[in-house]
């Protein structure tokens, strides 16, 4: 009856369905068989064997395989690099093949199952058994993945996946139509009736030999897709070792895969320790890596070509080269910090993707180099020739070098080289010098001579000697600068690069001839001096990046500034006097009980017992559990129960990817409105899982057809898919198993929360290959002001607070 979505008819056999089934004719059989592609150099020169590249992506097909215009994949510049090329047929169900039957069915989801993982190794394994005979190596594969693809790459891309099986099955399919094990052979897990699940597929010897066939890779490129998310996302998987990598995606993807971008590249920084290459693309959308990159000046798919050749063909002598400096040449305005962000865009006029980056003076290479020669070869010269002094330092396995330095000068032209003094692992110069020039903003910089921070809270504390300086609604922020050049000054900008938790606006005031003393100053001291009686108003400002930039212009057409003048930094944002404040620590129930609130109907809600049986049967669990919280199923083989542990909340899924736990009416008892814009929300819990893990938080919203009267988070008439994917982004904490976590972040309510009723606090555990158990306790969501922190002056940071001066 699986087969029926097709309009089909019914068929009782995976068997009956092949002899039955016919192309889109009408006559020619069904072809149940998965094929491929191979093109390979047929006339290698000085007996050359071509290293191997196989790719596949959603949407792609063997014929369209050599298209350059057609970036779900192209084989084209690896083809013309040396390369035997390999497209194979992606992991379709082949009764809803394109080219057989039709696109449609399986609930729009192409079919895709289990198999695919075993259809990626399969590829792999095929392609290799043939080497010889073809004439290209079988020791150098490189594969690419693309859309949904990347389930196969996602297990491709782990070392020794030979029996890597995995809970994820793909798009709410299982593999109900594996064949039955041969009797004594000891099955995974399988079906009522009697069908293997988690297929673990034979692998084949190479002819006349015992020799079997790997389906290890040597390094890969995986695009948007799921399983990108999904790899990094396990529990499991991601603790495994992964061979090198090139990852990408644009910001315009339609299908959200660039929410969690960011989050492989952090996961990558914290934990990876073999060369990977991370592309986002601006410009693009759910694509491979194609175009020019006018933020950080290369070919991208260049770039992804010359990252394949390190790795396929060996050279202990190749030459290192610089893939990007930042600033790119020509750049202006460049904050004296040294640091800088780029976006937020929104693609397409709507808030999709909304992303921003964070920029430093930096030098990307395609492979590892020395680090101590990147400290003897990279130069930053100012324009009179002299060399700027800081510390390079290393990233990304020795690919990517920051620049820190105590600060540049405003207004100065620098020249940044990469001189052949930079040297490989084994030794080798750079391949070419390679120069960037950029100017930095203003024409002189004021640097502080004092900063403190004081608190309305607490009016006698002296906060000051402290490495950071802490605004929010209760403290303020103090500045002070020598006032000689302020008065000849067109602009004043101050600059610098904060930490913020959310947008938030802030007012500053200037005190003339006033220079705080950072070991007395207390708020009341500070508020009884005439200074402050007189502060200058010079304006309110919202901060919507980490770069903080405000403009005092009217500050320089003060007089009687004194010797020094001191910026005071005020907070805008201010905790309502009604404010809302959700607190759960379940303390008080018990297994049968009955939770707080009503379902849709006005009867009780019930936590289950331990066997996941509803006590009272009140409640329909195969749809949803309401109350204060709520445990939401994605995908029909989903089950879970609630049960009370030692004061905390027990939740038990089976293995499963995609499971969310939502909590009902985290902001307020009455839907978000136009009002509720800005508003921040400091959401804490605590928090632990059965294994070590990566969780993902964040606000959704209910999916549609979920909501009821007084549960807010339902809407009607918006995007659906805002209800199965976080409305604010996400925020992801790798946890330890079995110990207690203590999550603190901030939220703020933004427009697109409010069109689509996002008020629900999530937590996505992460999915394992057996069930799981998530404990929740003391979760807490309040209304706050958010904060913003920035690097006191002692700490010697060009990160510090400046005046910049344009004359």
């Amino acid at each position: 009856t699986q087969y029926d979505t097709l309009g089909l008819g019914k068929f009782s056999s995976v068997e009956d369905m092949i002899c039955n089934l016919t192309q889109q004719d009408g006559e020619t059989p069904l072809e149940y068989k998965h094929c491929m592609n191979i093109v390979y150099p047929s006339q290698p020169k000085d007996g050359y064997k071509a290293p191997l590249y196989i790719q596949e992506g959603t949407g792609n097909f063997r014929e369209v395989g050599i298209q350059t215009s057609y970036t779900r994949g192209t084989f084209m510049g690896f083809a013309l690099n040396g390369y035997a090329c390999v497209q194979y047929d992606h992991a379709y169900y082949v009764y809803i093949y394109k080219h057989q039957y039709r696109f449609e069915g399986s609930g729009g989801n192409y079919g895709i199952s289990q198999g695919n993982f075993n259809n990626a190794r399969a590829a792999v394994r095929c392609a290799r058994y043939y080497a010889d005979v073809l004439g290209y190596d079988k020791e150098l594969v490189g594969v690419a993945g693309i859309s949904k693809a990347t389930d196969g790459l996602s297990v491709l891309s782990v070392l020794g996946n030979k029996e890597l099986t995995s809970s994820m099955s793909g798009y709410n399919n299982q593999c109900l139509a594996g064949d039955v094990f041969e009797e004594g052979v000891e099955p995974k897990q399988r079906t009522p009736e009697n069908r293997v699940l988690a297929i673990v597929q034979p692998f084949a010897t190479y002819e006349g030999t015992e020799t079997e066939v790997s389906s290890d890779v040597t390094v890969s490129y995986c695009s948007a897709g799921n399983g990108l998310k999904r790899l990094f996302g396990n529990g499991t998987w991601a603790k495994l070792e992964h061979v090198p990598m090139v990852i990408s995606d644009g910001v315009r993807d339609e299908y959200n895969c660039y929410d969690y971008f960011e989050e492989v590249e952090a996961w990558y920084e914290d934990n990876m320790d073999k060369t990977y290459l991370l592309i986002p693309q601006l410009d693009q959308g759910h694509t491979y890596p194609v175009g020019y990159d006018d933020q950080y000046g290369y070919d991208r798919f260049k770039a992804m070509i010359s990252f394949f050749d390190i790795y396929l063909k060996p050279d202990k002598d190749r030459a290192p080269e610089v893939l990007w400096m930042t600033p790119t040449e020509g750049a202006e305005n460049i904050p004296v910090s040294g640091q800088w962000t780029s976006g937020p865009w929104t693609p397409y006029g709507w808030d999709m993707n909304t992303y921003e980056r964070a920029h430093r003076i930096q030098v990307k290479f395609v492979d590892a180099v020395d680090p101590d020669s990147v400290n003897r070869g990279m130069i930053l010269k100012d324009e009179a020739g002299n060399v700027v002094s800081g510390k390079w330092i290393a990233g990304q396995s020795d690919t990517l070098f920051t620049f820190e330095t105590s600060g540049l000068a405003a207004g100065t032209k620098y020249t940044l080289t990469a001189t052949d003094a930079i040297v490989s692992k084994n030794g080798v110069p750079l391949f070419v010098e390679t120069s960037v020039h950029f100017t930095t903003e203003g024409t002189e910089a004021l640097y502080p001579v004092a900063d403190t921070y004081v608190s309305a809270s607490n009016p006698q504390a002296v906060l000051g000697g402290k490495d950071t300086l802490i605004l929010d609604h209760d403290n303020s922020i103090l500045v002070s600068y020598p006032a000689k050049d302020l008065a000849l000054a067109k602009k004043v900008v101050l600059s610098g690069f904060v930490q913020k938790e959310a947008d938030f606006q802030i007012s500053v005031y200037a005190l003339a001839d006033y220079k705080v003393d950072a070991s007395t100053l207390t708020y009341s001291a500070l508020t009884a001096s005439a200074a402050y009686q007189n502060k200058i108003s010079l304006g309110k400002y919202k901060l919507s990046s980490r770069e903080l930039s405000v403009d005092l212009s009217t500050l320089s057409k003060k007089q009687g500034l004194g010797e020094y003048v001191t910026l005071l930094l005020v907070s805008e944002q201010k905790v309502s006097e009604d404010a809302y404040s959700y607190r759960q620590d379940f303390e008080s129930y018990e297994i049968g009980t009955a939770l707080k609130g009503k379902d849709s109907s006005g009867k009780d809600i019930v936590v289950l017992s331990e066997s996941g049986v509803i006590t009272d049967g009140t409640v329909d669990l195969d749809n949803r559990i309401y109350s204060d919280y709520i445990f939401r199923r994605y995908g029909a083989f989903n089950k879970t129960y609630l049960a009370e542990d030692g004061g905390s909340m027990t939740f038990r899924t089976q293995a499963k990817d995609g499971h969310g736990i939502k909590f009902y009416n985290s902001f307020k008892d009455s839907p978000l409105t136009a009002e509720d814009v800005g508003k921040s929300y400091r959401v804490s819990f605590r928090i632990k899982i059965s294994q070590d893990g990566i969780i993902k938080c964040g606000m959704t919203s209910a999916c549609a057809g979920e909501g009821s009267s007084g549960f807010y988070g339902n809407y009607t008439g918006v995007k659906s898919s805002y209800g199965s994917s976080f409305c604010d982004g996400s925020y992801s904490f790798e946890l330890k198993g079995n110990e207690w976590t203590d999550i603190t972040y901030v939220v703020t309510i933004t427009q697109k929360m409010v069109d689509s009723q996002a008020g629900l606090l999530t937590v996505n555990p992460p999915a394992y290959a057996s069930s799981s158990y998530t404990w929740f306790d003391d979760i807490t969501v309040e209304e706050t002001t958010p904060r913003l922190t920035a690097v006191a002056m002692g700490t010697d940071s060009s990160s510090r607070l400046t005046l910049v001066i344009q004359k």
